[in-house]
């Protein structure tokens, strides 16, 4: 099973720190671009009576919040090929996505559920933690898995499995991603598949290394 994480290259540290220390980043969940990440409600039954609560109800979120707040998630995404994660994720296709192989490793990351509404939440019956693996439908495109735990790094040594160019990269982007990505790591061109609407992987790059930097990483 592999994943892609996609990152833009106008911070180049960022996607170093994922191929070079083999890292992902894992961040707090109020720090993620839905606004209503972690937002629920919360049901309460006595009897055959129903009590529908927002997240506002004060000491239920407080006692979730404790729960919730150690949590750190990292997101990965299933699909490789849908327009918009390279446009939105990705730099407008001017970055890269990588590729990271989860085989082995699939207990490590929760696939994320696309609701038409705001998840509900059973005081008794519920983890706190599935909370974080709800969005609502507006997301689906995403296809996402999300690591979560609560280090701010996960491990990901020897298992980067390739790094797809958007088609836009600049030939300096170009330059210092050779730099960076061992030479054990294929380095993919996209293209676009008109017919499906789709970024699709193209030819494996050609790549020379020069004595003492990635020739060394092999």
């Amino acid at each position: 099973m592999k994943f892609y994480k996609f990152k833009s290259l106008e911070q180049i540290e960022y996607a170093s720190e994922i191929i070079e220390k083999e890292q992902l980043h894992c961040a707090d969940y109020g720090k993620l671009n839905d606004p209503f990440e972690g937002q629920f409600f919360v049901i309460i039954r006595q009897g055959a009576l129903s009590l529908a609560f927002s997240s506002g109800f004060d000491r239920i979120e407080k006692q979730l919040n404790k729960i919730l707040e150690p949590l750190k998630i990292c997101s990965l995404s299933k699909d490789l090929n849908d327009v918009r994660m390279w446009s939105f994720y990705a730099n407008d296709h001017k970055g890269i996505a990588i590729e990271i192989d989860f085989t082995g490793f699939e207990n490590d990351v929760a696939k994320v559920h696309y609701l038409e509404a705001l998840p509900e939440y059973n005081l008794k019956t519920h983890n706190p933690a599935e909370i974080l693996t709800k969005k609502t439908r507006h997301w689906c495109y995403e296809a996402e898995y999300r690591v979560i735990q609560e280090n701010d790094y996960y491990s990901v040594k020897g298992r980067i499995s390739a790094v797809y160019l958007g088609q836009r990269i600049s030939d300096v982007d170009m330059d210092i991603l050779n730099k960076i990505t061992p030479s054990t790591i294929p380095i993919y061109t996209t293209k676009l598949e008109p017919h499906n609407i789709k970024i699709v992987p193209g030819d494996v790059v050609k790549r020379q290394f020069s004595a003492g930097t990635n020739a060394k990483k092999q």
